[in-house]
């Protein structure tokens, strides 16, 4: 047993733009040692530049449509090998590209379990339930995870094993793979006789809150040093800035990989919760920092006694700039022209133009936007005044964006010339909206808005804002940003004719839903964002105060949301019984458990699986530690 065990390896890869992400690389160049083969298995469509990235990490490559998913692609690879090929083997491991690691070496691991007295293996098992399956909400039975599975030459060998791979169907619906094959195949091998076991056994987490260890506390997967980590398990996981945090602090693992393969894959409302994208900067005016770029700042002008402010705090800057204007009266021109000539050098002031009142202060910087594409860094500013609320609300969001956003330009400036891939920086939402508005899901107005201005840039990546509850966007449309970064926007030339005419609502109009698609323009363009926060701030409002988590939901699998929503009814039934028995409960942990209800049992639709459980198992789990537990879901 052990070192001299022969091993294959087949390896399933899928990746939507056709890519070979960073982790793969480092996963197989840090197991490949482990197998005498190693079978590559890409489900999709990669160039040649991608396959020389992991040039002498396999033996035998195979490029298949991407149909029936992993274990599809698993069946095809046997036949293709060969079942007298397979049979010379101990050891046949099944993986497919869903983890990063190793976090931890996995050699140990297939020693220990190799011992073992067992016929297939994994890392982790799936907790039986007796509800729960995705698509029918029908029990799962307890099951071996498929992202890990190892068999032996016995199981290879079995005619009911090969008959099982001979009957997989190629589904188009993942759900489907899962009900008839992950969930089914322990239970077949289990039923002619074989053993199995699991390198991290779940069964004894009874209190847990949701039977998939794997993917929804990957805490305890880390804690029990199991060496692949699920990547769905920051999308699920309540705050996943803990996990990549961790991981950066107490294990070898370059926690870069998970960062880059998020800001490239995922959208950046899911990106934002894995990994600090917060700038916290100083409201004391820096001095100039001695940077080579190229720096312009837009500012529309309308109102003229806002402008006035915006002119003292723009000259109390060391910081050189070209200054572009837009205005709506020729009377405006001639009053900021004579303002300009008494504050600023002679030729700072490099363009003045007059726009028809439209679109807010989007059109003009549209208009102007081949002016600025020249610089390195664009600054857009207007002078806002809030007229929908009262005037006190008004001057406390302008004076949060001149703090956040004007102030430290320095600060600024300074972090785009170090960071060549973040390509809009934007202020934190504003604090005084914390007192003011309860946060709603965007409007189908906006949503179907965003959707055909995301068809119209003809952009790369898959997004759909229908399914959106919320946009990460700079409240009142006031941002830094590199025009690389914004080119799809650009390119499509909106001109007066695509914007309505004043006066315009106060939401669904394209010039509000530009501001909102900012930073997923960048994203699509290959840049990140960041968000600016005041010093001392660890923590953006759109985290804090955004249920971002319904959407994940969606992102992930919305048949599965679907299913959650239809199951609410049963789990709103559910909540009665709980109240009844809360109430009986001593005072100090009632307010507790009624936060429990609102803010885990109401977004997390699957948390019917855990509450017929007994009252005094939740009040063991949750405890008095259920404020720190819950801290930035």
């Amino acid at each position: 047993m052990g070192f001299n065990l022969k091993r294959i390896l087949f390896f399933v890869h899928y990746n939507k733009y056709n890519k070979i992400a960073d982790y793969i690389i480092y996963l197989l160049n840090h197991i490949k040692h482990i197998y005498r083969k190693i079978v590559f298995i890409t489900n999709s469509l990669i160039l040649d530049d991608q396959y020389l990235k992991i040039n002498g990490l396999y033996n035998t490559i195979i490029t298949r449509e991407n149909k029936g998913f992993d274990f599809g692609a698993w069946k095809d690879a046997f036949f293709e090998i060969g079942w007298d090929e397979l049979s010379q083997y101990d050891n046949i491991t099944l993986m497919n590209d869903t983890c990063f690691g190793p976090l931890f070496d996995l050699e140990p691991v297939y020693l220990t379990m190799e011992h073992k007295d067992v016929d297939f293996w994994g890392l982790t098992n799936h907790q039986e339930t007796t509800r729960g399956m995705p698509g029918t909400g029908k029990s799962i039975p307890e099951h071996v995870q498929s992202y890990f599975l190892c068999f032996n030459n016995a199981i290879t060998q079995s005619s009911i094993f090969r008959e099982f791979w001979n009957n997989v169907q190629y589904f188009n619906d993942v759900l489907q793979v899962f009900q008839n094959y992950e969930t089914q195949l322990t239970s077949i091998l289990l039923a002619i006789g074989f053993k199995y076991s699991v390198y991290f056994e779940t069964k004894h987490f009874e209190d847990i809150e949701h039977p998939d260890i794997a993917t929804w506390h990957p805490y305890l997967i880390i804690k029990n040093k199991v060496p692949l980590l699920k990547i769905k398990s920051f999308v699920y996981f309540a705050f996943p800035q803990f996990i990549t945090n961790y991981i950066s602090e107490n294990i070898n693992y370059p926690v870069s990989l998970i960062i880059n393969y998020f800001d490239d894959m995922y959208e950046p409302n899911i990106s934002n919760t894995v990994y600090n994208k917060c700038i916290s900067v100083s409201t004391k005016v820096e001095k100039n920092p001695g940077l080579s770029l190229k720096i312009a700042i837009h500012l529309h002008v309308y109102y003229l006694d806002v402008f006035e402010k915006y002119i003292f705090y723009f000259n109390k800057h060391q910081i050189f700039f070209d200054l572009f204007i837009t205005t709506d009266l020729v009377e405006k021109k001639e009053f900021i022209e004579s303002y300009i000539e008494k504050y600023f050098k002679k030729g700072q002031l490099k363009k003045i133009v007059i726009t028809e009142n439209k679109g807010r202060d989007v059109l003009p910087w549209l208009t102007i936007s081949e002016d600025l594409n020249v610089y390195d860094i664009v600054g857009h500013f207007h002078t806002k005044k809030t007229i929908f609320e009262d005037e006190w609300f008004g001057e406390i969001w302008q004076q949060e964006l001149i703090e956040l956003s004007l102030i430290p330009i320095g600060n600024i400036t300074n972090y785009f010339n170090q960071n060549k891939s973040i390509g809009i920086i934007i202020p934190d939402i504003p604090t005084c909206f914390n007192f003011k508005f309860q946060y709603t899901p965007e409007t189908k107005g906006n949503q179907l808005i965003l959707d055909r201005l995301w068809e119209r840039m003809k952009c790369r990546k898959n997004i759909s804002f229908n399914h959106f509850e919320t946009m990460i966007m700079p409240y009142g449309n006031m941002f830094w940003y590199r025009p690389a970064a914004l080119q799809s926007l650009f390119k499509l030339k909106l001109s007066s004719i695509d914007f309505p005419e004043e006066p315009l609502p106060n939401n669904e109009t394209i010039a509000h839903c530009i501001e909102r698609i900012l930073i997923y323009v960048a994203w699509n363009d290959g840049y990140d964002f960041r968000i600016i926060v005041p010093e001392m701030s660890t923590v953006s409002n759109f985290i804090n105060n955004f249920s971002v988590k319904q959407q994940i939901i969606t992102h992930e699998n919305f048949q599965q949301a679907q299913l959650q929503a239809q199951l609410q009814a049963q789990l709103q039934a559910q909540l009665q019984i709980f109240n009844q028995e809360i109430s009986q409960i001593k005072s100090q942990f009632i307010s507790q458990i009624t936060s429990i209800e609102s803010s885990r049992a109401y977004r997390w639709g699957n948390l019917i699986l855990i509450i017929p459980r007994k009252i005094k198992k939740i009040i063991k789990y949750f405890g008095l530690n259920y404020e720190n537990k819950n801290r930035n879901c």
